[in-house]
């Protein structure tokens, strides 16, 4: 018999709202047992790159409205969008100088993702949120 470890939805809810949010391809490619526990076996896209510096993951989430809400946890304002765990290991840069997040604990994807209207005069955090600093979209 398998027992389960953790909150099998909240850790799919993440992996679905990962992909909304940082147009990531994370898919569930089966469950194993292992020591008597079921684990979860995913996939998700091979990045070369590198991991950034503290100072650009905290560039990366300024620039999209973000303001630091503890200790590795990032909160917008207008859309409530939380994510913790953002941590510069949890972040790859590609080789062109785009920032990635790869493995994020999204707390609370924003008002848009749920379905519901952004706070007056914003415009939420869901859809650009992958989008790094400056215009041209590199670090």
């Amino acid at each position: 018999m398998l027992r389960a470890a953790g909150d099998l939805q909240d850790y799919l809810r993440n992996i679905q709202w990962a992909n909304l949010l940082f147009d990531d391809d994370i898919q569930l490619a089966g469950v194993l047992e292992l020591e008597g526990l079921a684990v979860m076996v995913i996939t998700q896209p091979f990045i070369v790159g590198r991991n950034p510096t503290d100072a650009e993951v905290a560039e990366w989430f300024t620039a999209q409205g973000f303001v630091k809400s503890g200790h590795l946890k990032w909160r917008h304002p207008l859309s409530k969008c939380e994510i913790a765990d953002a941590h510069s290991g949890n972040f790859i840069v590609d080789e062109e100088l785009v920032m990635m997040p790869i493995d994020l604990q999204i707390l609370h994807p924003g008002i848009d993702v749920l379905g519901d209207e952004p706070a007056a005069g914003g415009d939420g955090c869901s859809v650009s949120l992958p989008a790094p600093p400056g215009a041209d979209g590199r670090l």
